[in-house]
């Protein structure tokens, strides 16, 4: 055991994922987080039922829209937020709640859900087809190790099938993130940015933060789930640290459990033990 204020180094393990419609592959995902064993996990497209909230949790439901109450349940020691973006109004099951899910092996000591601009409403996904007006939102959690805070910044981006394009949307998505992060708190930003880093949007963010997968990504999607070729060179799921963070390992396992790859990253900083 460390002495009080005795300074140590943290190890973390960062799981990003897209789930995609809250995991059509649940069970494969849910293998995979079992066997890898993260610390912290940023999911996005995670369901949760909403009127009646016994739906969260209703076995009648198929897994996917159960996400939330299945996942967490993966992990039942660790802390969580799901932060609901929209609210899928279907004839059959009932209105769904969509949204970013973090799990965290420490307690949430801070959570927030901010809207870019477009504020929550409840919409119909499988009568839509173009998503460039929909909500989108920034997670912003907070945790603590020992004495470090750490800010966790969990994205999925606003819709458009432009990629590199930066609309205003996708400008104030990077504003917002910046306006959340300081000089002195260590943060990790991930997510589904829906834009790809060539754009002056990312460029925005790298200017103070660490791209942990640059230059390196080929695409972000799981083209054994993708008919559109375009999406085979299309970066959008990313990760960003603080410079004070060291980056011990990172890859980007190529298994069929989304239509998203998964980014995974080990992580170093040092905290202030206490006793």
């Amino acid at each position: 055991m460390g002495a009080r204020g005795e300074l140590r180094d943290m190890k973390i393990k960062v799981i990003s994922l897209n789930l995609w419609n809250g995991g059509r592959l649940l069970d494969r995902i849910s293998d995979f987080l079992i066997a890898e064993q993260p610390d912290l996990l940023f999911l996005q497209e995670a369901y949760a039922g909403r009127l009646p909230v016994q739906q969260a949790g209703d076995p009648a439901l198929a897994p996917r829209f159960r996400s939330v109450a299945i996942l967490t349940g993966l992990f039942p020691s660790y802390d969580f937020d799901f932060a609901p973006v929209y609210c899928d109004t279907r004839s059959l099951e009932g209105d769904i709640e969509e949204g970013q899910l973090l799990l965290s092996k420490w307690p949430i000591i801070f959570r927030d859900n901010i809207f870019f601009d477009r504020p929550y409403a409840k919409l119909d996904q499988d009568a839509t087809t173009d998503f460039s007006q929909w909500p989108a939102t920034l997670q912003h959690c907070r945790i603590q190790i020992d004495n470090q805070v750490i800010e966790l910044l969990h994205v999925h981006g606003p819709v458009n099938f432009d990629g590199t394009l930066d609309s205003p949307r996708r400008l104030k998505m990077s504003q917002m993130i910046l306006d959340r992060i300081s000089d002195k708190t260590p943060a990790i930003v991930a997510g589904d940015f829906n834009v790809q880093p060539q754009t002056q949007t990312i460029r925005n963010i790298e200017n103070h933060l660490t791209n942990v997968f640059k230059d390196e990504l080929v695409t972000t999607f799981n083209m054994c789930q993708k008919t559109n070729p375009g999406y085979a060179r299309a970066v959008v799921d990313m990760m960003f640290i603080s410079p004070t963070i060291k980056v011990l390992e990172h890859h980007q396992p190529q298994v069929d459990i989304s239509d998203h790859w998964p980014l995974i990253a080990t992580l170093e900083f040092s905290t202030s033990y206490n006793g």
